[in-house]
């Protein structure tokens, strides 16, 4: 068996204005670091005496500090392995931008339509397509036993891989949510051909 956790990254400068980041990059807010402190308690509760085999992170900034907070409260962990595919979407000529600045029509096409690009970027779609490969390459039923990964990246990229490894459409990753340091547990077994979401956008940590 295969159990996978992904992890959204605790919020940034970026999202607390609603600002567009895609390849571009902020740092946590002081929100977002208190975010992955209590994710981490929350994984730790989760996984207990578990083991944990193999944690992956993307490359960009928020990713990687968001990881080093969870990782934090988690003992006996690999080494982090950063992954340039688990990035998040290219958001091309709208990075750096307000969202509702945005022309309304290319606003509501990309909250309608997988297939939308960002002007000079990706779509939701070609998010998918990266993890359908990914899957091929990282997320494959062990030869024996079960094995746990954890994978620390991004919204956008999170729901895209989801709908690769439960074998959807582009479209589902559009009607999904992910929330900041939100926690999904799936489960590939070898009676099944896609990936089961057991536990989908876990906040419960936030919960005061």
């Amino acid at each position: 068996m295969l159990e996978l956790y992904l992890i959204r990254h605790g919020e940034t400068l970026f999202n607390k204005e609603e600002r567009i980041q895609g390849t571009l990059d902020s740092p946590l807010s002081e929100k977002g670091t208190q975010q992955c402190q209590a994710a981490g308690k929350a994984l730790s509760r989760k996984i207990g005496a578990k083991k944990i085999d193999e944690w992956l992170v993307s490359p960009q900034g928020r990713a990687r500090q968001s990881s080093a907070l969870i990782r934090s409260s988690l003992d006996g962990l690999p080494e982090e392995t950063v992954e340039s595919d688990l990035r998040e979407i290219d958001c091309g000529e709208a990075e750096g931008k307000i969202r509702t600045d945005l022309p309304a029509a290319l606003l509501q096409s990309l909250h309608l339509d997988p297939h939308q690009r960002y002007p000079g970027g990706e779509s939701v779609a070609d998010l998918v397509e990266r993890g359908r490969i990914l899957r091929q390459r990282l997320f494959q039923l062990p030869e024996q036993g079960q094995i746990r990964k954890v994978v620390v990246s991004h919204g956008n990229f999170i729901r895209a891989l989801a709908a690769a490894l439960i074998g959807m459409s582009p479209e589902f990753a559009i009607r999904i949510s992910m929330g900041n340091t939100g926690i999904c547990r799936l489960v590939l077994r070898p009676v099944d051909e896609h990936f089961k979401i057991m536990q989908w956008n876990d906040l419960s940590h936030l919960i005061d």
